[in-house]
């Protein structure tokens, strides 16, 4: 029985995924990894497998339950940690996550694997990301004039337990193919969230800016995800699935060239609440071809809910076929 589903928040939808998809989640990412000063050897890497396997779900299910089975496989094989050792005590990750507010109205999370998002030492100990010195320069993809290796692209030799399933662009009516992974530190609660990234797959991506169509893949995306998971549970008796909120980011971290979506079950509504944050002109419009599909996914937030992920410009979009959370409601 994989541990997350002995945790007491696990949720009734955790349970009927896995007995749906058990084979798919406890297959582990490697069977173990020999380390040595030199390097890793990673013995019996199941990841190609996994993805191949999870894309199969994708096409079958939706895109929705394929990233539901992948997030039960990443907990299974502790990419995203349920419980962290921090300073002799072991931390429940699993636990409500501690929330403050700032001075302009955001939610500030407590998220504790971020202490040692620098750390490769210490990630390296939790089998999280492969030091640095210790990469193979071959197996590294940079874009651009940026030198350092992109963290997305290169996740296989950076993340040893993280699997990155691709998607097909047209086949899901998007301008581009994806590849889609989880975070190991996601923005609260790992059980609960359901937090992951989606970033253009090409041997030279296409830079991310809020363009209309870049935008326009955000609202389908956003829209299958929750679509097939409304789909999936119906008729199970099972109502406690997650409403996935989709964000894009103007920013990727460490290349410019490969910026992302990110898609996630907020613990917390509104997290922004500064009006001048809201005035920098309007979001763009949607092509013709998805205007019609935009009424039916269409989501009314209160305005300070319209944000990216950190906060600066609008950005979010949270369409979601049902009531969403935070105050989110879904239109005809």
């Amino acid at each position: 029985m994989p541990r997350y589903l002995l945790m007491p928040g696990v949720a009734r939808y955790q349970e009927y995924v896995y007995r749906r998809f058990c084979d798919v989640i406890t297959t582990p990412s490697f069977e173990y990894i020999r380390k040595t000063a030199r390097g890793w050897l990673i013995v019996g890497d199941h990841r190609d497998e996994i993805a191949a396997r999870v894309e199969l779900i994708v096409g079958r299910y939706g895109l929705g339950v394929g990233m539901l089975v992948l997030h039960a496989q990443q907990m299974h094989a502790q990419h995203i940690l349920l419980e962290l050792p921090v300073d002799g005590k072991v931390l429940d990750l699993t636990q409500p996550t501690a929330r403050l507010c700032g001075r302009r109205g955001e939610s500030i999370l407590s998220v504790p694997i971020r202490k040692y998002r620098r750390d490769r030492t210490r990630l390296a100990e939790f089998n999280v990301a492969k030091p640095a010195d210790l990469w193979d320069p071959a197996a590294l993809v940079t874009h651009e004039q940026v030198s350092n290796a992109c963290n997305y692209c290169s996740a296989a030799e950076i993340n040893p337990c993280e699997v990155v399933v691709s998607i097909e662009g047209a086949r899901f009516g998007l301008s581009r193919n994806y590849r889609l992974g989880f975070t190991y530190a996601p923005f609260g609660n790992p059980l609960s969230v359901v937090h992951f990234l989606a970033w253009h797959h090409a041997p030279r991506p296409l830079n991310m800016n809020r363009t209309p169509v870049t935008f326009s893949d955000l609202v389908e995306m956003t829209r299958r995800i929750n679509t097939s998971i409304v789909e999936f549970f119906a008729g199970a008796g099972v109502n406690d699935y997650p409403v996935i909120d989709g964000v894009s980011n103007g920013w990727a971290g460490n290349t410019i060239y490969h910026q992302h979506f990110q898609f996630f079950q907020p613990e917390y509504p509104a997290p922004i609440r500064d009006r001048a944050l809201l005035g920098r002109g309007p979001l763009p419009q949607l092509p013709r071809r998805l205007r019609g599909q935009r009424r039916r996914a269409r989501a009314r937030a209160h305005p300070e809910l319209i944000c990216d992920g950190a906060g600066t410009r609008p950005g979010g979009l949270y369409p979601a076929p049902r009531q969403a959370p935070g105050g989110l409601q879904a239109r005809p």
